[in-house]
């Protein structure tokens, strides 16, 4: 009995754990896509956008990245492309924590509708 009240207490420390290192991000809507950078060997890819985000982590660089340790980055090149092709708006959501090469992160983009 005492393995198993152990046991469950390790696996509750260590969702909590997980759970509460989780990072935070914020929104920024209706941007355009001006330019998108790929092909790199670490398999991540860059945009940049009209707008100037806002940056909690104290980022520098102005390009936004897609990190291939958060995101799948062929999926969001492709909607990136799409947006930029088509000049359709998007919404992103921009981790606050942490930078990559400098750059904030992206969490996740949706290309808007004409309408929305």
């Amino acid at each position: 009995m005492k393995l198993v009240s152990t046991t469950l207490l390790c696996l509750s420390l260590s969702l909590l754990s997980k759970f509460s290192l989780a990072e935070s991000y914020s929104h920024s809507y209706n941007l355009k896509v001006t330019s998108v950078y790929a092909g790199y060997i670490k398999k991540n890819a860059f945009f940049e956008v009209d707008s100037e985000l806002s940056n909690n982590a104290g980022c520098t660089a102005k390009a936004i990245a897609v990190d291939p340790e958060r995101s799948d980055v062929e999926q969001v090149l492709s909607v990136l492309l799409y947006a930029h092709a088509t000049g359709k708006l998007v919404d992103l959501q921009i981790y606050n924590e942490s930078c990559f090469d400098s750059h904030r992160i992206l969490r996740r983009v949706k290309v808007k509708n004409q309408n929305s």
